[in-house]
């Protein structure tokens, strides 16, 4: 595991961040190594759960301790961050968050971003996903690589583009699937890696061009 103390570089002034997540393991490390490191975002977005017909609308946390399994709601609005949920990213509401972004993180956001989220963020559209790009792009990635009987795995940042998890690889890193693996427990190991990443690339974004995916 990479120890985030050793990245200390940021970019120059405050980055402004909207970071797209979910509840559940996946979403959660990476926006509590953003907060840890100064990448703190200014807003979260998730989409609703289950897809309830909710266009746009901003969570209501309820007061009270900070609990064992915090979930993203209540872990980022604890921390001062307002969560939004949106079914529909076209809503006035919501491409009102895209104003001044520097970039956009997702971990976990099961939606394509349309061209004019793709082109708001002054410095990208990134995302954190769970197998070594292009092997198992799609939205299941940690079930399939089990179903396959993988020994080998990773966690890769890319640049979101039109397509699903077909865009420039920033960093990539491989680990062995512990032989006891589920797909909770690889999709923690994933989390945790992926939030080194994120760090490691924020903190120099220069020393990191991205380079095409092969097998496009």
């Amino acid at each position: 595991m990479v120890n985030h103390s050793e990245y200390t570089r940021k970019p120059s002034g405050p980055s402004r961040i909207l970071y797209l997540g979910m509840n559940g393991p996946f979403s959660l490390p990476p926006l509590a190594a953003l907060l840890e490191h100064g990448f703190g975002p200014a807003a979260v977005l998730t989409p609703p759960p289950g897809g309830l017909g909710v266009a746009f609308r901003q969570v209501s946390v309820p007061e009270g301790p900070e609990q064992a399994g915090e979930n993203l709601y209540r872990f980022a609005a604890r921390r001062g961050i307002p969560v939004f949920e949106a079914g529909r990213l076209d809503d006035p509401r919501a491409l009102a968050l895209l104003e001044g972004l520097d970039y956009i993180i997702a971990a976990c956001f099961p939606r394509l971003l349309p061209p004019g989220w793709l082109a708001a963020p002054r410095r990208g559209c990134l995302n954190l996903h769970p197998s070594l790009l292009p092997a198992y792009r799609g939205p299941y990635p940690v079930e399939d690589q089990l179903a396959a009987g993988e020994t080998q795995t990773g966690i890769t940042l890319h640049r979101m583009d039109a397509a699903a998890d077909t865009g420039d690889i920033f960093l990539q890193e491989s680990y062995a699937v512990p032989p006891d693996a589920t797909v909770d427990s690889l999709t923690r190991l994933a989390a945790a890696r992926g939030a080194d990443l994120l760090v490691r690339y924020l903190s120099q974004p220069e020393k990191y061009p991205g380079r095409p995916q092969s097998g496009l």
